[in-house]
């Protein structure tokens, strides 16, 4: 009886220190993230959660921020490297939706994943991709309707989709789509610069260059400030061409 309750407190207490040292390791990672614009800084927080992962393997968290991570590490690497990061990420994202299924976050980095290794394979790979990444984001909207985010990626799955018989391509549903992402989550950059695209396709010049404008004047949010910076040089690039044509 004695050698069992020893045994029983070993375990509570090994418990008790993983969860600690998890903590601590996610407070570290989190402050690397903070500092992704620095070379290799996001790279230190991915290994940090995969570490985590490997004895957290239901930890929805952490791999949906592994996701997260390949976004912006693959968005900064040489071309040749971008697929199979994106295809890593989409492995992890796809972890966190089956642990997680009625939790917007892995959806959402779930399509996001598919649709960037898509673009970076080709417009084909692009096209037999849609469904999958229509399918994440209405699921979202379906679980929660104010999700920007899923209606941004929705409003590009129109715009950039060629149209029907081919696929659902819809300028008009793209534009509706990028008004109701612009109105839920007016303070991320992304969402203008999409929103400009729609408009300089529709021929609306002067929306176009308010949006890309907005983009360059907003206070991005405090998390959102590495992502807004390559955003509004976008905007200004854009605005540049626009004025100067």
């Amino acid at each position: 009886m004695n050698k069992l309750i020893i045994l029983l407190f070993m375990l509570v207490f090994a418990g008790s220190v993983f969860a600690a040292n998890k903590t601590q390791l996610i407070k570290q990672a989190e402050s690397y993230y903070d500092q992704r614009e620095k070379a290799g800084m996001c790279e230190k927080t991915q290994g940090i959660y995969k570490q985590i992962a490997k004895s957290d393997p239901k930890n929805y968290v952490v791999m949906w921020k592994i996701a997260r991570c390949s976004y912006w590490i693959g968005n900064h690497a040489p071309k040749k490297k971008r697929v199979s990061i994106f295809a890593e990420g989409q492995k992890y994202a796809e972890a966190a939706v089956r642990v997680a299924p009625m939790d917007p976050d892995g959806h959402y980095w779930l399509g996001v994943m598919i649709g960037r290794a898509a673009e970076e394979r080709g417009i084909v790979n692009s096209i037999f991709v849609i469904n999958s990444i229509k399918t994440e984001m209405e699921k979202i909207i379906s679980l929660n309707s104010k999700h920007g985010g899923a209606h941004y990626i929705l409003s590009q799955v129109y715009f950039k989709a060629p149209p029907p018989p081919i696929s659902v391509g819809n300028i008009s549903k793209a534009k509706e789509e990028g008004l109701i992402a612009r109105r839920l989550w007016p303070q991320y950059t992304f969402i203008h610069i999409g929103l400009a695209k729609i408009y300089l396709a529709l021929g609306d010049i002067e929306n176009a260059k308010s949006e890309l404008q907005y983009c360059i004047d907003m206070t991005p949010l405090a998390s959102e400030i590495p992502e807004a910076r390559d955003d509004k040089d976008k905007a200004e690039g854009m605005l540049f061409d626009l004025e100067n044509k």
